[in-house]
């Protein structure tokens, strides 16, 4: 996404910032909840003349090069008709259904109704938003409101640099039709009232998003304005869609959702799978990826929408499994804030992200050059790939340097870019007092480990102890050498550990930001099946199309939030030429 509390700028990047003008464009507050039942019927009738089928019935508009649309045969059982059990009280008509009311979905259904269509907005939670509520910036190009002169960075580079970072396992057309449009749809989320920073850094153009307070109740006057009071579509939340319903030929016709027991038939032409991916489905991720490690999406995020897709005939990409990984978490933090003050609750936290500190997994071998740190999205994925934690170690020589001269004596000149969330009020030299009485409380909590000998460290964290000592023994030759042998470190991050105890460990995980892809789409975010033909009516935006951007890791500051707003705008207008 950029990315739920993406690294703070480092102190010496420059940045431009400039505020953009919020305009009101006359938004009312209106009630949650619009509904306007029409009729009602059975489940058999809402059934009748919609069987599925796995049939297309138009090329795809993106080609066939990429080689992301071959089926992947995953473990999610997509047999399983979520709709069980439900029987229908109410139908609706629409020309659109958009199911998830997160910034994509807002988007796709703000846009659709403001092109004539009229629009369902089906949404499981009583909060508009979804992730966008819990993110920072994201990347545009063309921003309408940028200074002049800015808000046009050099494209093909970029775009090149980011096709070679997914292995060119991604469609490019896909990508630069997003970058070109994503200004104008940052333009368009302007003008209907977020109030946005434009900032300029890293070869990009960034826009920070506004307080998070404000954003839930910004969307919900949108598509109260857009959707309902002028489109005459509706807002039904605390509503789950659960089925998708086709036609004999295989056209999806509409959706079955359920509210508080009650079922509900929307009839319509088309329908965007909006919602979010996987993340909040532990066992889902566990499966598709790997992946054991920290969620950091929103929990109603389990994959309903991908198996509603993939029931009609949707394919299963061949990198379906992707994550969005992006931070590394000490594990002792959210236990320490409420008992310590904010500096010192943070000392693990900070702990984690130093570039001069040895990293080990569970068994106690070093597993990359800790410099990656550095960089949020190498950090988190270099971890992820040994396990879904690692430990951070510190020497006694550590903590007093830490304790009396703060990061400065360790040659940790600027804060650590934590995530905004996460960054307490300190300077880099302010010192560490009381670290020793804080990492004790870490050790009793039970996020960390602490030795007086580095066996004793070895044993108390359950890594072989052998190993272990052999890997402290090679980096401190390192350290003494000035020359990392093993991953090529740089010498300024070579920091000697002494020879002295006691020795501690900070048991650091990684966070999980969202799933990414598990949809083939087009130019016109229409859903491929597995002969890359359309399935006439299915749409998808935000994480669920993210498959032709990235291989299986997000690799991009700010585009996560770049698609989730874009992909909304572009495919909303799409669904509302398809249905006139």
């Amino acid at each position: 996404m950029s990315e739920h509390f993406v690294s703070a700028t480092p102190a010496s990047a420059a940045a431009t910032v400039t505020t953009t003008a919020t305009v009101a464009n006359g938004l009312t507050r209106r009630g949650f909840l619009a509904t306007a039942a029409i009729g009602a019927t059975g489940l058999a009738a809402a059934f009748a003349g919609c069987a599925p089928s796995n049939t297309g019935s138009a090329t795809s508009g993106s080609g066939d090069a990429t080689a992301t649309g071959a089926r992947s045969e995953g473990p999610v059982n997509v047999e399983e008709d979520l709709a069980a059990g439900i029987t229908v009280e109410e139908t609706i008509d629409a020309d659109v259904v958009v199911i998830g009311g997160g910034a994509s979905g807002c988007m796709a259904a703000s846009l659709a109704a403001e092109n004539g269509a009229k629009v369902i907005l089906v949404e499981k939670s009583n909060t508009l938003g979804g992730c966008f509520n819990l993110s920072f910036s994201a990347t545009t190009w063309g921003y309408p409101y940028a200074p002049e002169g800015q808000g046009k960075f050099e494209l093909n580079p970029f775009i090149k640099d980011w096709v070679a970072n997914s292995h060119w396992r991604c469609d490019p057309s896909v990508i630069r039709q997003l970058l070109v449009n994503s200004g104008e749809a940052y333009g368009w989320v302007a003008d209907h009232g977020f109030e946005l920073m434009f900032l300029s850094f890293f070869g990009s153009d960034m826009l920070m998003l506004p307080d998070y307070a404000l954003r839930p109740t910004t969307w919900r006057k949108i598509v109260d304005d857009v959707v309902v009071a002028k489109g005459g579509g509706q807002l039904l939340t605390e509503t789950t869609a659960k089925k998708l319903l086709t036609d004999a030929s295989g056209a999806i016709c509409g959706v079955i959702a359920e509210s508080d027991g009650k079922g509900v038939q929307i009839n319509c032409k088309a329908v965007s799978i909006s919602t979010g991916g996987y993340a909040g489905n532990p066992e889902m991720v566990l499966e598709a990826s790997g992946f054991g490690g920290v969620n950091g999406s929103l929990p109603q995020n389990i994959g309903e929408g991908l198996k509603m897709a993939w029931a009609v005939g949707a394919t299963k990409p061949i990198n379906f499994g992707g994550l969005m990984l992006h931070q590394t978490l000490a594990k002792a933090t959210n236990d320490l804030v409420p008992i310590l003050e904010p500096f010192p609750a943070k000392y693990p936290m900070i702990s984690t992200y130093l570039p001069m500190t040895l990293d080990v997994g569970a068994s106690g071998v070093r597993f990359r050059d800790e410099s990656q740190i550095l960089d949020p999205v190498a950090a988190a994925n270099s971890s992820a790939f040994q396990g879904a934690f690692h430990y951070k170690v510190f020497s006694k020589k550590i903590l007093d340097t830490l304790q009396s001269e703060g990061l400065v004596g360790i040659g940790q000149m600027t804060k650590p870019g934590l995530p905004p969330e996460f960054q307490p009020e300190y300077a880099p030299e302010t010192p560490w007092t009381d670290v020793y009485e804080v990492f004790d409380k870490m050790v009793e909590l039970g996020f960390g480990y602490k030795g007086d000998t580095v066996e004793e460290l070895a044993k108390n964290a359950g890594m072989d102890v052998d190993i272990f000592t052999q890997t402290f023994a090679s980096y401190e030759s390192f350290c003494a050498t000035g020359d990392d042998l093993q991953f090529a470190k740089d010498a300024q991050f070579l920091l000697p550990y002494g020879n002295q105890g006691p020795y501690y460990i900070v048991v650091a995980e990684i966070n999980n930001l969202g799933t990414w892809g598990g949809l083939l789409t087009n130019l016109n975010y229409q859903v491929l099946d597995d002969n890359r033909l359309v399935v006439k009516g299915l749409y998808a935006t935000g994480s669920e199309a993210g498959t032709n951007l990235y291989n299986d890791t997000y690799v991009g500051s700010g585009i996560g939030l770049c698609n989730t707003v874009t992909s909304g705008y572009l495919c909303g207008k799409a669904m509302a030429a398809f249905v006139k």
